[in-house]
């Protein structure tokens, strides 16, 4: 990187690669990513939690099926 004085003593970059502070476009693209990776995350943790349910539904439904049929075992005595 080349540095040069000015007459007032500053010092300023002529360097066209330095590199520069995040822009606008670049701060979005930040956040987008992020806000991907939570999206993601969420939907994850949504599908685990279904998935649950649907465990708990399917066992539920068997020992329903095994009560109905004691049920129905009972009223033909």
């Amino acid at each position: 990187m080349k540095v040069v004085s000015s007459s007032s003593g500053k010092r300023s970059s002529e360097d066209a690669g330095s590199k520069s502070p995040p822009t606008k476009r670049h701060k979005n693209d930040e956040k987008r990513h992020k806000n991907d990776r939570d999206e993601l995350l969420l939907c994850e943790c949504i599908d685990a939690r279904f998935s649950t349910l649907a465990a708990r539904f399917e066992n539920f439904s068997k020992e329903f099926k095994v009560a109905m049929g004691d049920v129905v075992l009972e009223m033909k005595r």
